[in-house]
C-alpha cells in the first residue's frame, strides 16, 4: 500500500445549511479557536489532577471522568438543551451497557437511585466517551470493547423494528458518493451495488445513525509511530475474530496528544483506493479538533445548526493507518485488512494543518462541471459529448476519471453527476479555474481571503 511521506488532506462532508447570524467581524476559524482554548483548559486542569494525592484508582478515573463532561460541556451549544450525564444505555430488548464515563444525551433519562448516574435510551444518545487515565497497549482491549457494546446496543434497538419515522440518510448518501465515486441508489436498492460498495453504504448509514463513540486517553503514547504499533499490534491478534468490522471501530481514539480517526465521512471522506478504504487515519493534529469535528458534524445533522466552524479554511491532515476491502473465502464475507508501517522519521516532521482550497480545473473540466451545477447531469455516452473530447485528442475514461478525482462528481451508470449540495465555479482574476462546495460559504470566503 503506497503512502505518501506529507500528511493527506482529502475531501471533508460539509455542513449542510447556510451558517446562521456570521458577520464580518464574527467570522474566525471558530473550530480551532475553540478546540485550542479547550486543549489549553485540558492540560492544565490535567495536571491539577495530576498533582493530586490519591491512590484510590476508582476516584482517580471518576475525576477525569468529571474533566472529560466539563470540557464536553464547554464545546456543545446551551441552546439546544442537551445534556452531559455518566451511567448506562439501555435498549428495547432490557440489554444495558457496562457503565458509561460520559455520554452526550438529548430526551430524558431515569435517575439511578441514591447515585449521580442514569439509565439512558440508545435512541436519545449522541456521543459516548470511554476515559482512561493512560491508554496503552493493556487499556486498549477494554476500551475497544466498552464502546462496542453501545453499537451493539443501537443495533438490536434498530432489529427490534421500535425506530420509528423515515430517516433522512442524505449524510450518509452523499458521503457513499465522495468516497466510492458511485451515486448512491435509493435504499431500496441497495443490494444491486458491488459486494464492497454495498459494504460501504451499509457501514456508513450505521456510521451516519448510532452513537459516536470516543476513547479519550488523557496520558499515553508519545509520539504518533509508537501509537500506532502498539493499535496494530492489538489488532493484528484480533482482528480474525468477531466483532472487528470496519463499523465496531471507534469513531476516534486519542492517547494522550496523537489520534486515529475513522474516515466515514461524518466528516472526513478519504475515497477508495485500488478498491479499498482508508477507513482508520492517525494524526498529530489537537485532539480537541477531532471531538469538535466529529461532534459538530453530528449536531449540524440533527439540530441544522449553522456558523460553528467559522472560516473553516484550514485542513487537518492525515496518514493512512488501516485499510479494508471486502473478501469471500469459504462462504464467509469479511472485511480484509492492510497496514503498513510508515518511518518514525516521516510521522515526526513537523505538522502544520493545511490551507484548505478549491479544486483547481482546466477549463474542459471547468465547462463540464459548470454544466453539472446548471443542468445537473452529464450523459458520458453521449455522441456529442465523445465528438468534443475527441476533437481535442482527448481519451473519454481517463477524462472521466479526472473528473472523479476531484471528488465533486461521481457516477451514476453512465450520467456524471455532482456529489455537494452547492457547488461553484469561479474563474480567478488570475484566469485560473476553480470549483467548491460552498454550501456554507466556504469558497466565497476563500475567494475573499486571495482578494
Amino acid at each position: 500500500m503506497g503512502l505518501s511521506t506529507a500528511p493527506l488532506r482529502f475531501a471533508v462532508a460539509s455542513p449542510t445549511c447556510q451558517p446562521l447570524g456570521i458577520t464580518e467581524k464574527t467570522i474566525t476559524d471558530m473550530l480551532r479557536t475553540v478546540a485550542e482554548i479547550l486543549q489549553e483548559f485540558a492540560n492544565e486542569e490535567r495536571q491539577k489532577l495530576d498533582n493530586f494525592e490519591l491512590k484510590h484508582g476508582p476516584t482517580i478515573g471518576k475525576m477525569y471522568e468529571g474533566l472529560t463532561s466539563e470540557i464536553l460541556g464547554r464545546a456543545i451549544p446551551e441552546e439546544i438543551g442537551l445534556r452531559i450525564v455518566s451511567g448506562v444505555i439501555y435498549d428495547d430488548t432490557g440489554v444495558m451497557t457496562g457503565e458509561i464515563d460520559c455520554m452526550l444525551v438529548e430526551g430524558k433519562g431515569v435517575q439511578v437511585p441514591y447515585t449521580s448516574s442514569f439509565k439512558w435510551h440508545i435512541k436519545d444518545v449522541i456521543c459516548v466517551f470511554e476515559v482512561k487515565k493512560t491508554l496503552y497497549s493493556k487499556d486498549l482491549a477494554d476500551s475497544f470493547a466498552h464502546v462496542r457494546d453501545v453499537l451493539s446496543s443501537y443495533s438490536r434497538y434498530i432489529e427490534s423494528g421500535n425506530a420509528k419515522g423515515k430517516v433522512d440518510l442524505g449524510s450518509a448518501r452523499k458521503a457513499f458518493s465522495m468516497i466510492t465515486k458511485t451515486i448512491a441508489p435509493i435504499h431500496e436498492d441497495v443490494g444491486t451495488l458491488p459486494l464492497m460498495e454495498e459494504m460501504v453504504y451499509h457501514t456508513l448509514v450505521m456510521e451516519q445513525l448510532s452513537p459516536i463513540r470516543i476513547v479519550l486517553g488523557y496520558h499515553g503514547f508519545k509520539s504518533e509511530y509508537s501509537f500506532r504499533e502498539a493499535m496494530f499490534e492489538y489488532l493484528e491478534e484480533n482482528l480474525n475474530k468477531q466483532g472487528f468490522g470496519v463499523g465496531s471501530f471507534p469513531q476516534l481514539i486519542i492517547s494522550e496528544n496523537h489520534s486515529l480517526v475513522k474516515g466515514n465521512g461524518q466528516p472526513y471522506c478519504p475515497p477508495l483506493r485500488n478498491g479499498s478504504w482508508d477507513f482508520f487515519l492517525s494524526s498529530p493534529e489537537n485532539p480537541a479538533v477531532f471531538i469538535l469535528e466529529l461532534v459538530w458534524t453530528r449536531l449540524q445533522l440533527k439540530y441544522s445548526l449553522g456558523g460553528l466552524w467559522g472560516e473553516d479554511l484550514l485542513e487537518e491532515g492525515f496518514h493512512v493507518f488501516l485499510s479494508g476491502k471486502i473478501v469471500q473465502k469459504e462462504g464467509r464475507t469479511s472485511w480484509d485488512y492492510q497496514y503498513k508501517p510508515i518511518e518514525k522519521e516521516i510521522l515526526e516532521e513537523e505538522y502544520k494543518p493545511g490551507q484548505w482550497k478549491p479544486v483547481f480545473l482546466d477549463q474542459n473540466q471547468f465547462v463540464i462541471i459548470n454544466r453539472l451545477c446548471s443542468e445537473g447531469s452529464e450523459d458520458v455516452a453521449n455522441t456529442d459529448f465523445v465528438k468534443w473530447l475527441g476533437d481535442q485528442n482527448i481519451n473519454v475514461d481517463s477524462f472521466v476519471d479526472s473528473l472523479l478525482n476531484t471528488g465533486l462528481v461521481a457516477k451514476d451508470k453512465n450520467h456524471l453527476k455532482l456529489t455537494t449540495e452547492e457547488c461553484q465555479c469561479v474563474i480567478l482574476p488570475t484566469g485560473e479555474y476553480v470549483a467548491a462546495e460552498n454550501n456554507t460559504g466556504r469558497l466565497t470566503r476563500w475567494i475573499s481571503s486571495r482578494l
